[in-house]
């Protein structure tokens, strides 16, 4: 297999070292079943017809996210956040927009992010609901975390109560209006 395609390939975002070595492997059964006269040439243009294809969608950006963590890592991206510095996000997913404080804490060694381990990614939204069944409504600041797997789980500190101040300053540091609630 040629490293430094794959290398080169990974740096161009054309996709993970793992998934680029399986388009390598693919391109090899494929010429292996036309017998051809030089098999490596073979192997080589099919897999860079396979990576192409995913160089054009890039391009065009026809790559919308498939899950909700998608989605987060996507808003994350594009907003450049500071490490250790909490940064407003708004993640467009399932036709709504949610605001969140996203917080990086530390990035995964170099060694973690070859095994394919990301950032984790500690999120905070503010939304009007009750936080128990019978009490009345109120702002909840509810927590998330995605974790280096990219898996969103229940965040280390538990939903609680805010006062509207706090609220007004959560939309207004995101940059969105505070929604309309009712009491």
């Amino acid at each position: 297999m040629p490293n430094s395609i794959i290398k080169h390939d990974v740096k161009e975002g054309k996709g993970s070292k793992k998934s680029l070595e399986k388009k390598w492997k693919d391109a090899g059964k494929a010429a292996d079943k036309s017998e051809p006269d030089n098999k490596y040439a073979l192997q080589n243009y099919i897999y860079h017809k396979m990576t192409s294809a995913v160089e054009r969608l890039i391009a065009t950006q026809e790559i919308t996210a498939d899950t909700a963590e998608q989605a987060i890592r996507d808003a994350v991206s594009e907003a450049h956040p500071a490490l250790g510095r909490p940064t407003p996000i708004s993640v467009h997913f399932g036709g709504r927009t949610v605001p969140f404080m996203a917080h990086i804490a530390k990035v995964p060694s170099a060694p973690e992010q070859a095994r394919g381990m990301r950032s984790k990614i500690y999120l905070m939204t503010i939304k009007w609901g009750k936080l128990i069944k019978g009490n009345p409504n109120a702002w909840i600041a509810n927590y998330y975390e995605l974790n280096g797997k990219d898996q969103l789980v229940d965040g280390r500190q538990q939903p609680h109560e805010v006062d509207a101040h706090e609220a007004e300053a959560f939309f207004h540091a995101c940059h969105v209006p505070v929604p309309p609630h009712h009491q």
